[in-house]
């Protein structure tokens, strides 16, 4: 009960009598315990949500922020209260996401839903990307009276979208690799016949020709000449075979600077066409390396054709590539490749050694990516060298075989 007592005087001003008031307050009270219960409970889920959540009014002012959202901008209540939305810290260091932020609650204010995606500074300094939501809150009229801003955190979501979409094309790319590989595997040895008999034909027009009783030498002369470039030509597919053939993983002793020679010769007809002057300055002799040579020779084909087609694209008329091999205090033989052309930007070294990554226009970007495993499962290392001032500077190492 609610009890009040009032005095009440007679004719002469006395207080003889007394007016007592006795009301019943049980509902009220229940009424206002609910009330605060209620509210109790809507404070602790309002700040117990991993969602950012906020309540603003019409105008963009910041009402109320549950702890979630202070948490993550490492903020507190005063800091952020009662000031413009897009105002507050973590909105302030973009003037694009200010402009976006007041275009979405102008439209929240007119009764819009908006939603749209938008990065946030948090504490450390980090950037998150938010899915936001403002959702308008309307009275009987109509009217918006207030504005419920919300946030969730996608950046791991869109991360993990970015990279299985990235592992999808990977293995595409992987597939139509294997599929290319097979296609000339089966060319490879579809050539290889016709190869054959040209060079049957050349040795019998030569043995017809060398029967006549004065044989034209110049005829003689051209006829041994298509025969040694049918035979390089044999050797040339030979070795192709050899490279796109799975070839499993048998490892052997290599004279690693006799690879390096028969590389160079493999990859001739293409550095006479660049017109570029290859030098190779061997160093590893008497030395071995125990590897699998077809893995080993792909390494190198692909730093020397980057090399090639550097130059080239640059159209740098004395293109050189210095191709290098010592060997090492540790035990090791260090092999490297280096070209005058125009060097690797400093945006893609980080990101070289990545699938897929290329600044060639017509580049897959799996050489590197592929070498590089390679030496590490014959357990060297593979680099680039970032100082490297008058082009692009390769190497690999690799144990010495004892």
């Amino acid at each position: 009960m609610e009890c009040s007592a009032t005095a009440v005087p007679d004719e002469k001003g006395e207080f003889t009598t007394f007016l007592i008031i006795q009301r019943d307050v049980t509902e009220r009270k229940r009424a206002a315990t609910a009330l605060a219960i209620s509210e109790q409970r809507f404070r602790t889920i309002f700040n117990s949500s991993y969602q950012l959540i906020g309540v603003l009014d019409p105008e963009g002012i910041l009402i109320d922020a549950n702890q979630t959202a202070l948490d993550a901008v490492g903020l507190k209540q005063e800091d952020v209260i009662g000031r413009p939305f897009w105002d507050i810290y973590c909105w302030s260091y973009s003037n694009d996401v200010q402009s976006r932020l007041k275009a979405a609650i102008r439209d929240a204010s007119q009764g819009k839903s908006v939603r749209y995606e938008e990065d946030l500074l948090v504490k450390d300094n980090e950037i998150r990307t938010i899915d936001c939501t403002f959702k308008p809150v309307v009275n009987q009229e109509g009217e918006t009276v207030l504005i419920i801003p919300e946030g969730r955190d996608v950046t791991d979501i869109k991360l993990a979208e970015e990279e299985a979409q990235r592992h999808h094309q990977e293995m595409a790319h992987i597939i139509r690799l294997s599929t290319a590989g097979e296609m000339a595997s089966g060319m490879a040895h579809e050539l290889n016949q016709p190869l054959t008999a040209i060079v049957s034909y050349c040795g019998t027009a030569a043995s017809l020709v060398n029967s006549l009783a004065s044989p034209p030498k110049q005829l003689c002369e051209i006829l041994e000449r298509a025969a040694e470039q049918a035979h390089r030509a044999s050797d040339i597919i030979r070795h192709l075979r050899e490279f796109v053939s799975k070839g499993g993983n048998r490892k052997a002793f290599l004279d690693l600077d006799q690879v390096i020679r028969d590389i160079i010769n493999f990859l001739k007809y293409e550095i006479q066409k660049g017109d570029i002057k290859v030098e190779f300055y061997p160093g590893c002799r008497p030395c071995k390396i125990k590897a699998n040579k077809i893995q080993i020779e792909q390494v190198l084909i692909n730093m020397i054709r980057n090399g090639l087609e550097a130059i080239g694209n640059a159209g740098i008329t004395d293109g050189q590539i210095m191709v290098r091999s010592r060997i090492l205090s540790n035990d090791s033989i260090e092999v490297t490749v280096a070209d005058n052309g125009p060097g690797v930007k400093p945006a893609m070294v980080d990101a070289i050694f990545h699938p897929f990554q290329t600044s060639k226009k017509t580049g897959m970007g799996i050489g590197l990516s592929l070498s590089r495993t390679i030496i590490e499962a014959h357990s060297g290392r593979l680099w680039v060298d970032k100082d490297y001032q008058n082009g692009a500077l390769f190497g690999f190492e690799l144990p010495v075989s004892k």
